[in-house]
């Protein structure tokens, strides 16, 4: 053969060669984006896959809770604390009535609340504590210290403020012995005065109330008798903070829903039987300003009196 004419089949061949590998690469190519493309689409038009969706009972009920754990603790100065637990009724109202005096609370957010019961009627009277569902559980109390305290107790139920004073031994307004919300003395000091050589009971402001609770409302003074003290008188009276503010609501005077109050005034003394008589505030007109020692109520509130 000519060696011009072997040139030109060798050529050839290889032009052939090249061609059939760009073929094929192109076509390997075009595969791939076809099953990309294919895999896209799948992916796009095929259902999202199902969810389970938790839907209410038919009848509306929820499922059992348990019953929830109480727990109940003797504290000084004649009040008792009361611990609710019940994780499946967190943020659920509750209500403790005690001596017929109905407190409404809400547990919080693991389902847990504690309560400080002042026992103004003695701890002889149990709690009854009423939940959401109509669970109800009568609960015994446990104080300490209620034979040798005296309580005076004011309760109310409308959403406004009282404040309870306690002027010790003639005490004047402001001064130190002179007990209230602003000025309520603690516990540890109002024992240590009781105990103190001058042989003389003092007492401190042992529940307070901003009048925005739920419920029924409450202020309880409490004080420690000295066992060796003769004589000797306290003072209470009880003050209608909500109608004496200067920026004061239409409804505490007049004729608004709460210009007529009722309340009531408790004494308790020793363990003994306590006393328990409905008061009223009457009403004011709005153009009555009350100031100072006019806006203290000494008639209806009971005070003590020490005859040892």
């Amino acid at each position: 053969m000519p060696p011009i004419l072997l040139a030109w089949i060798i050529i050839v061949v290889a032009v052939a060669l090249s061609s059939g590998l760009a073929v094929g690469t192109a076509n390997s190519q075009s595969q791939k984006h076809s099953t990309s493309a294919r895999l896209l689409f799948d992916r796009i038009s095929s259902p999202p896959p199902e969810t389970s969706v938790v839907l209410p009972p038919a009848d509306g009920k929820l499922p059992d809770c348990a019953p929830p754990n109480i727990t109940v603790t003797a504290m000084s100065a004649g009040r008792s604390e009361i611990k609710i637990r019940s994780i499946c009724r967190r943020f659920e109202p509750i209500k403790l009535t005690y001596a017929d005096v109905a407190f409404v609370r809400v547990l919080d957010q693991n389902g847990q609340f504690t309560f400080i019961l002042d026992c103004f009627a003695g701890d002889q009277i149990p709690v009854m504590i009423e939940f959401s569902d109509g669970t109800a559980l009568e609960q015994p109390l446990e104080a300490l210290d209620l034979d040798v305290v005296t309580k005076v107790a004011v309760i109310w139920v409308a959403p406004v403020n009282l404040d309870l004073h306690a002027f010790e031994y003639s005490a004047v307004p402001e001064s130190p012995d002179h007990v209230w919300a602003e000025k309520p003395r603690s516990e540890r000091a109002a024992r240590e005065l009781a105990y103190s050589p001058q042989k003389r009971g003092h007492g401190f402001l042992s529940t307070s109330s901003n009048g925005r609770e739920p419920g029924a409302k409450v202020e309880v003074y409490t004080f420690f008798r000295n066992r060796e003290q003769k004589r000797g008188v306290i003072n209470m009276a009880l003050d209608y903070e909500s109608r004496a503010r200067d920026e004061r609501s239409f409804e505490t005077c007049g004729t608004g829903p709460y210009s007529e109050l009722e309340y009531e005034a408790i004494l308790f003394d020793r363990n003994r039987k306590s006393e328990r008589k409905p008061r009223k505030f009457l009403a004011v007109d709005c153009s009555v300003r009350l100031s100072g020692i006019n806006r203290l109520n000494h008639k209806t509130v009971p005070e003590i009196i020490i005859r040892n």
